[in-house]
């Protein structure tokens, strides 16, 4: 499986969002993308969050090894 389905919140914004990811990037370039093609979001310095461990996600690390998985819920803060 080359993508994985997470449920990202964004409080900012109130929305909540269903993405389908890929494992082989790394979580800065998602993080950015989805940024960059987010409505109404400032760019600033955010931070991705898994909400069952409040553990932030490192950007340099590719999402099949950042503890991301099908189904994580994460925050964009």
């Amino acid at each position: 499986m080359n993508k994985i389905l997470i449920n990202l919140y964004i409080p900012s914004l109130d929305e909540n969002y269903n993405l389908f990811i890929p494992i082989n990037k790394k979580v800065g370039t998602i993080k950015n993308t989805i940024i960059s093609t987010t409505k109404n979001l400032v760019e600033g310095n955010y931070k991705l969050v898994l909400l069952e461990s409040g553990a932030i996600v490192d950007d340099n690390v590719y999402v099949k090894n950042s503890g991301i998985v099908n189904g994580s819920r994460l925050i964009l803060i």
